[in-house]
């Protein structure tokens, strides 16, 4: 019983003691401390102390999560209203609000009496991401000058929206998303933010909500660094043309299978792009019900083309967007050369094995290109023979024999692509690593699907190869092997998920 009375004074002295030393604070570190977490987390340390009984109310960030709060929709809206009334602090750097089902708080009236609180206090950064349900958001965060960042996501509703008198002259940060259409106002809003660096616009088009909808969008922002545009549409019959005038661009990110995109001027500053027109699935049907369906091929090459600065480049295409395949039909048309380009990933969905051939044929245009990434999405691999890749073309890329030194292949499957294989190990020269990644499910029992992996990894490790110092790296769906510890003929391997018993 000593003992354990003994236990229990000193842990009784030893929380006095870390009790002590948080007391020993001054206030305003407290406050920063406070700050880092749940406004509603803050709130509770009112009652440790009469010294903690206000000390929440001076936080100079305000997060909140409503699928956190066990409280239904209107308590925690009253809660919030409430909260907000009794902060002190003049200024707000941060104001965090994740929605889930709080209809009250998506009333619109309810929404900018809650948002004019917020920005009373010069916030820096406003985030709001609605989950489920419709956030309509007041005209008055655009008018807010104090803001650097500005991100409204999930299902937010910019409905009979004006936005004159824009006063944002401090804002770097812009996310707008879902939005349902290219809207009339949003150029202009792009055009009055001089300080803008990075701009982020999602689209999601599952409804014609315009009459006449835009066909036009400008993005011109002279400072811009860093530009996202993801646009999905399923109803959408006319294609939007967006142009962009960013002079300082640096990062380009955009998933759009439906429009056009022109720059304004060349993207000299541009180091990354990452380009994805493959329509998706969920859409489902094909483009033929689309304006311009002819030309479009033609100006999707036409804008990767422009991009002939950058370092790094990865690229999302389909039958209908293979721009590879169009500079070798289009023999008076060629790709300008990427002199910067030393890492390109390439995927291909529902395209087969020629694209190899075309690829090969436009990478004299990369002649300093260090790393090659490829995947192929067929759906079921095609055969060799049969994919039209028989014929080697007939010059070799000069950045396949003195520059790359990686290659990464996914998609294949096993026993028909080793002539493609043959052809790239036979002629690079400097390259150190090999992976191929064989994923393809086959309707034959596992133990002959083990085999037929055993036996093409056998055969890929005895390839000859330009480089004596490249290693090659094999990993299916039932295997994993290096030809480093493959010695004389002898395959070592990983088995994956296979019982050999």
């Amino acid at each position: 019983m000593d003992e354990i009375d003994n236990g229990r004074k000193r842990l009784r002295k030893s929380t006095k003691t870390e009790e002590d030393r948080l007391s020993a604070l001054p206030d305003e570190i407290l406050i920063e401390i406070l700050s880092l977490f749940s406004i509603n987390s803050a709130a509770a340390t009112s009652v440790l102390s009469s010294r903690w009984r206000y000390l929440w109310t001076k936080v100079t960030t305000f997060n909140f999560n409503s699928n956190k709060s066990k409280k239904n929709s209107r308590k925690i809206t009253d809660i919030l209203g409430d909260i907000l009334q009794q902060l002190t602090s003049s200024k707000l750097h941060t104001f965090n609000l994740q929605l889930h089902s709080l209809c009250k708080l998506l009333k619109p009236c309810v929404a900018e009496s809650c948002l004019r609180e917020i920005c009373r206090r010069k916030p820096d950064h406003i985030k709001v991401n609605s989950k489920r349900e419709f956030f309509h958001v007041p005209e008055l965060l655009f008018k807010t000058q104090s803001l650097v960042t500005l991100e409204l996501s999930g299902v937010v509703c910019f409905s009979n929206f004006v936005l004159e008198n824009i006063q944002l002259p401090n804002l770097k940060h812009l996310t707008l998303g879902c939005l349902f259409d290219v809207h009339s106002w949003l150029e202009n809003l792009v055009r009055c933010l001089p300080m803008l660096e990075e701009l982020d616009l999602r689209f999601e088009s599952y409804y014609q909500l315009q009459k006449t909808p835009i066909s036009i969008l400008n993005i011109c922002a002279l400072n811009l660094k860093l530009l996202r545009i993801e646009m999905h549409s399923q109803w959408r019959t006319q294609r939007t043309n967006i142009f962009i005038n960013a002079p300082e661009l640096t990062y380009l990110s955009i998933s759009d299978p439906n429009s056009f995109y022109y720059f304004r001027h060349h993207p000299s500053t541009l180091v990354t792009a990452d380009i994805n027109f493959t329509i998706e699935d969920v859409f489902g049907g094909d483009r033929k019900w689309m304006d311009g369906s002819k030309d479009y091929i033609h100006q999707v090459s036409r804008f990767v083309g422009g991009m002939s600065n950058v370092k790094e480049l990865y690229l999302m295409l389909d039958s209908e967007t293979n721009i590879y395949s169009y500079y070798k039909f289009e023999k008076h048309r060629l790709l300008p050369i990427f002199h910067n380009l030393a890492y390109l990933n390439v995927s291909f969905e529902d395209v087969g094995l020629i694209v190899w051939k075309d690829l090969l044929l436009s990478m004299h245009c990369f002649p300093n290109l260090n790393q090659l990434v490829v995947s192929l999405n067929t759906g079921c691999p095609i055969p060799v023979e049969r994919s039209g890749w028989c014929d080697a073309p007939d010059s070799i890329p000069d950045c396949l024999v003195n520059k790359l030194k990686r290659i990464e292949i996914s998609g294949l499957g096993v026993h028909v692509e080793l002539r493609l294989l043959k052809y790239i190990l036979s002629h690079a020269t400097v390259l150190e690593e090999l992976h191929i990644c064989v994923r393809y499910k086959s309707p034959i029992c596992k133990k002959t699907q083990l085999w037929n992996e055993c036996a093409f990894c056998t055969s890929l490790f005895s390839l000859p190869r330009a480089s004596s110092t490249c290693e090659i790296v094999f990993s299916g769906l039932h295997i994993q092997a290096s030809s480093n510890d493959s010695k004389n003929g002898h395959l070592a391997c990983e088995m994956i998920g296979f019982d050999v018993t």
